[in-house]
């Protein structure tokens, strides 16, 4: 499972799908299949629910690196490495 479906399972644990999905104005098929591992979140999507949560720097930072990675980016996790 990726680092988006855990993020996402871990926010299931406080809201139901359909109020995942209406806060961030995606289908309940569509949240529920990121969440499973059968999709790929989107970077729209990525700042929707970022922004859903608040949309702090650091809420979108986990969630755009989430979705980088879940399609094959790597990425560090800190701003300590850079790339040249």
């Amino acid at each position: 499972m990726g680092e988006a479906a855990t993020m996402l399972m871990a926010l299931r644990e406080t809201f139901t799908l359909r109020q995942i999905s209406k806060g961030v104005g995606y289908s309940i098929s569509y949240v529920s299949d990121i969440s499973a591992g059968r999709r790929l979140p989107s970077v729209a999507f990525c700042e929707a629910i970022a922004q859903w949560m608040g949309g702090t720097e650091g809420v979108r930072q986990a969630w755009h690196l989430a979705g980088a990675r879940a399609h094959g980016w790597y990425l560090p996790s800190s701003g300590s490495e850079r790339y040249e």
